[in-house]
Parts: structure tokens; C-alpha cells; sequence
């Protein structure tokens, strides 16, 4: 795999992992108690503290992890380990 695949390879997946990871652990503003202090114009829905940071570091950890086995699988032509369809035979018309 080249340098230019590796890159887009943990591009995709660094953005994969951070839109999965996304939802983990958000608490909305309904969930808090707090509606009565609320300005009209806030969204009840609106996550308290996403924690965005922690969440692109653990998609970095995620994502270098995925990239590598990827690289490790490629190189080592893991696919040659799997098992072949069966040929098919030319039909006689």
C-alpha cells in the first residue's frame, strides 16, 4: 500500500470512528433538570458537554489501529488465505 492509500486509508477511518463515537456519552439539556433556567431559543435537545476532543483522540487511537491491521493484512496478502469461489464451467448450448 502506498503513503497516498495509507493516508486516505486513516482519513476514512479516523472519520468513521469519530462519527460513531459521536453520541457516546452525551447528555441533552432535558436530561439535566435544568429546563426552567433555559432561554426560549435553546434547544432542550443540545448535549450538555459532547466532549469533542477526547472523542477525536480516541478515533485517532481507533482509527491508527484499524489502519494498521488493514496495512499489516495487505502487505502480507492475507486475502491469498482465504478460500476460492468454485470455477465455473462453461455451459454447452
Amino acid at each position: 500500500m502506498t503513503l497516498t492509500g495509507l493516508i486516505i486509508t486513516y482519513v476514512i477511518m479516523w472519520w468513521m470512528a469519530f462519527l460513531a463515537l459521536l453520541p457516546v456519552g452525551v447528555k441533552g439539556l432535558h436530561e439535566n433538570g435544568a429546563n426552567a433556567d433555559l432561554h426560549p431559543a435553546i434547544e432542550k435537545a443540545a448535549p450538555v458537554r459532547p466532549g469533542l476532543w477526547g472523542k477525536a483522540r480516541w478515533a485517532f487511537v481507533i482509527s491508527a489501529l484499524l489502519t494498521l491491521v488493514l496495512h499489516l493484512a495487505v502487505s502480507n496478502d492475507l486475502a491469498a488465505l482465504l478460500p476460492q469461489p468454485p470455477s465455473q464451467r462453461a455451459v454447452a448450448g
